[in-house]
């Protein structure tokens, strides 16, 4: 067991690994890789590593707050510690007895364990086109797919 704490501390110091030698991965900084890191899952495709705490960006995707089950601040882009409040007017975590300063969250990754998922672009009840295409008729009145996202039909 020590060994491989020790194969995986050689790999960080040389090379910056965060990928150990069983697959898992190291915290950043971290030298222990006896047992793997678990990403924690934010939706289907995004996560947050092991520690941290998925909270929604401004733009609707996820970011990852540094902190185990943080509280996710209104304004999208901070977090506090599990129990205290966002107090966004003076940049700190509340708790009424403590105020420390707001934490930054820090950008999430994709999910190793999840393979993406093509969705149709549905024509009728029983024609679909793959993602990516429209829809269309062709001079048959049959469905046929463009491969174009938004595409333009002009009547002349």
């Amino acid at each position: 067991m020590q060994s491989w704490a020790v194969v995986c501390w050689v790999l960080v110091v040389l090379v910056g690994a965060d990928e150990c030698p069983d697959g898992g991965r190291c915290q950043e900084g971290g030298t222990c890789c006896s047992s793997p890191v678990k990403d924690v899952p934010c939706d289907g495709t995004t996560g947050c590593p092991d520690g941290t705490t998925c909270c929604k960006t401004q733009q609707g995707g996820w970011a990852c707050c540094p902190l185990t089950e943080a509280v996710c601040c209104e304004d999208h882009l901070h977090c506090c510690p599990k129990g205290q409040k966002c107090n966004l007017a003076a940049q700190t975590c509340d708790d009424g007895l403590l105020s420390v300063p707001l934490a930054k969250k820090i950008p999430s990754i994709p999910r190793k364990d999840v393979q993406l998922q093509v969705k149709d672009v549905p024509c009728d009840p029983t024609h679909a086109c793959p993602d990516g295409n429209t829809c269309c008729k062709n001079t048959a009145d049959i469905w046929a797919c463009c491969p174009l996202n938004e595409l333009i039909l002009l009547a002349i």
